[in-house]
């Protein structure tokens, strides 16, 4: 198994960036899938419209974000892209 098979991810790209440090700077990546808790509903631990394949995804990416049993965050960026690994958990991805 490589280094990464207990974690889980999320892969943002961010189409109106120019440079890697327009993405730190604004923290786009993290904003977005943050952004999918409007999809998720707490109380029922399930997304709000699990046929929507979009608002599900978006939901995904924020549940990912904060899954309680993740112990460590790491992140990359390439040009446009960036990449979150969760790991000691691979969270909503069905991991340990």
């Amino acid at each position: 198994m490589g280094a990464f098979a207990a974690c889980g991810e999320n892969i943002f790209i961010q189409t109106t960036a120019s440079k890697v440090e327009d993405l730190a700077s604004t923290n786009a990546a993290s904003k977005a899938w943050y952004a999918g808790e409007a999809e998720y509903d707490i109380e029922k631990g399930s997304a709000k419209s699990p046929n929507d394949k979009d608002k599900s995804a978006a939901a995904l990416r924020f549940t990912q974000m904060v899954w309680r049993g993740t112990s460590t965050v790491g992140f990359g960026v390439k040009d446009k892209w960036v990449i979150a690994w969760y790991c000691n958990s691979a969270g909503n991805n069905g991991g340990p």
